[in-house]
């Protein structure tokens, strides 16, 4: 008998619904036969598991299954891949390669993504199907191949077949057995089966017992049309799981909004907001609401996504999230990915691949954070095909990117923030509903500043403290009057931009009491508080001081002088566009 990973059965294929029974019946057949499968089904369904299932239940199950992201594999780069390359073949070949193709002999290759294939490599994969010999680039020989191929797809085929972006020959030739996965909304009386199911598989993992789900639960999960399919479903389950204090689960740590009219609109709804009147302070003084998140987020694995203005404090938030958790004694890895170039995010993230014409090994972010925390700041930024490949990364039990000699670590946690709105980063697909899958198993909204003025004391007088003791002095007394011009100010730049002003007004008042006097112009004008105020005034004292700073140590170079600062490169040009700088000397 093949020994089967109880975790592919035990997560995708469950339910009684005719479509899933339907489902069920074809990956059996798929497993009896020889022939090639093709799997269709949106993200989030367990394209990947079903291929892996069919390995499993298959005689190939004893040898490789090689899952390959063709989403993420650069144009150039295909037929290297795919089918190896002998030494010298090009430029950067200075080891011979043996492709995917040959890894997966004699067991499975499964081929996500496969309508991002360029035509002209679909060309040469349509000959392997029909020939089973490969020929490596640059080689003479022919050589034999027995290999199962499976390939997936999340997008219309019919679509794709007509604007003849994928052959209809290799369609054929893919699909002899077709297994198509309906979205969970198509079977939503399969819920209370796959929640079952979730429950046992964590109460295996973190040696609990919790029961159930209460039935109201249920009628909520079943309400929702579930944009992220079954892979939402097991992280929205094990939000709750993690919540609970007893032996059912009576609430869900996030908000499902019923009747969903389309997808932004729904996935922009998934989140645990915080109520502005519980924010925290930057100190270990955290409210009691964000702690319990914060203790929920720590004693999982699943990704947490941030969510809010510049200058909230997601990195405040990330740490502890990162200090609380098993990773603790691992780096925290910041990323500021507004500040990395499009064509370098391969190597800042993954380290030196083995086509670069170069001597010196580069250790990537990746392998920096290696049984501890990476941070991707402002995860929006990061390019599409990237963001393809760390799905791919969360996924599979061992990954390698194109080109590189390593696999990249598995154990180590993942928290992302943007500032960008959630709604129009999906819709414009700055940010891939697949990752933001991945990263949603606690979505945390950080309030403004504006929204939670009586805190903006406590704020201050932290800042105080801190600056004070940093300059080994006594923390000054702060005037009323300052306060009330403080409380006025609608704070565009948050906790971020509160900092810059206490930490100037402290320098200025030396060491006696801090005076409106002492504090940025901007600060001095009667305001009348609009929460769409978004103008900045004058922070020369500050601001633009340390801006000035962090140019001169990086010699110039804005992305560089962002990373000092720790804020994105957009931000800098803002701030450049308002100092005299700007104009004089050409930045």
């Amino acid at each position: 008998m093949n020994a089967i990973n109880p975790e592919i059965e035990y997560n995708f294929v469950i339910g009684k619904s005719p479509q899933i029974q339907e489902v069920y019946r074809q990956m059996q057949t798929a497993a009896k036969g020889a022939g090639s499968v093709l799997i269709a089904g949106e993200s989030g369904t367990g394209k990947d598991l079903i291929a892996q299932y069919i390995h499993h239940k298959s005689g190939r199950a004893p040898n490789p299954f090689v899952p390959v992201n063709c989403g993420a594999i650069p144009k150039e780069l295909f037929e290297s891949e795919l089918f190896g390359h002998k030494k010298g073949s090009f430029t950067g070949a200075v080891n011979e390669t043996a492709g995917l193709f040959r890894s997966a002999n004699t067991g499975t290759i499964f081929l996500d993504e496969i309508t991002e294939i360029p035509l002209e490599t679909q060309v040469k994969l349509l000959r392997v199907l029909q020939e089973k010999r490969i020929r490596p680039l640059g080689s003479t020989e022919e050589i034999p191949l027995d290999v199962q191929v499976i390939a997936a797809t999340n997008r219309d085929l019919e679509q794709v077949l007509w604007n003849r972006s994928f052959r209809e020959d290799l369609y054929y030739r893919l699909g002899a057995v077709t297994i198509y996965i309906p979205p969970l909304r198509e079977h939503l009386e399969d819920i209370p089966d796959l929640v079952a199911a979730f429950i046992q598989k964590l109460n295996r993992r973190l040696k609990r017992n919790i029961l159930g789900v209460h039935p109201t639960i249920i009628e909520q999960l079943t309400n929702y049309s579930w944009p992220g399919n079954v892979r939402q479903l097991e992280n929205v389950i094990e939000n709750a799981y993690l919540l609970s204090k007893g032996k059912w689960i009576t609430r869900l740590g996030v908000k499902l909004e019923e009747d969903i009219q389309s997808l932004v609109r729904s996935t922009g709804e998934i989140s645990t907001s915080l109520d502005p009147s519980e924010f925290y302070l930057p100190s270990k003084a955290l409210s009691t609401s964000l702690r319990r998140k914060i203790q929920s987020a720590a004693k999982s694995p699943a990704g947490v996504l941030i969510l809010g203005e510049e200058g909230t404090g997601s990195h405040m938030i990330g740490r502890e999230i990162h200090r609380q958790s098993s990773y603790a004694k691992g780096p925290f890895v910041i990323v500021n990915c507004d500040t990395i170039p499009p064509e370098l995010f391969e190597k800042e993230l993954f380290g030196n691949s083995i086509f670069e014409d170069t001597q010196e090994h580069f250790e990537g972010y990746m392998h920096q954070a290696e049984s501890g925390t990476l941070f991707l700041y402002e995860v929006t930024a990061i390019p599409y095909r990237i963001q393809i490949l760390l799905c791919r990364l969360f996924e599979a039990d061992r990954m390698r990117p194109t080109g590189f000699s390593r696999d990249l670590p598995k154990n180590l946690r993942v928290i992302a923030y943007t500032s960008q709105d959630l709604n129009r980063a999906l819709k414009e697909k700055s940010l891939s509903v697949g990752l933001y899958t991945r990263l949603s198993g606690f979505v945390i909204h950080l309030p403004t500043l504006r929204e939670q003025k009586e805190k903006i004391p406590e704020f201050a007088d932290y800042f105080v403290k801190l600056f004070a003791t940093q300059q080994q002095r006594p923390a000054p007394r702060i005037h009323d009057d300052v306060l009330a011009s403080l409380m006025a100010y609608p704070w565009p730049g948050n906790l971020l931009e509160l900092r810059f002003v206490i930490q100037g007004a402290l320098t200025s008042a030396n060491f006696g009491t801090i005076q409106k006097h002492h504090l940025p112009d901007q600060l001095g004008i009667h305001w009348q508080t609009d929460e769409h105020t978004d103008t900045r005034g004058k922070l020369y004292d500050v601001e633009q001081a340390l801006l000035q700073e962090a140019l001169q140590k990086a010699d110039g170079n804005k992305t560089q002088a962002a990373r000092l600062l720790g804020i994105s490169r957009k931000k800098v040009y803002k701030m450049l566009e308002s100092s005299p700088l700007h104009h004089e000397s050409g930045f």
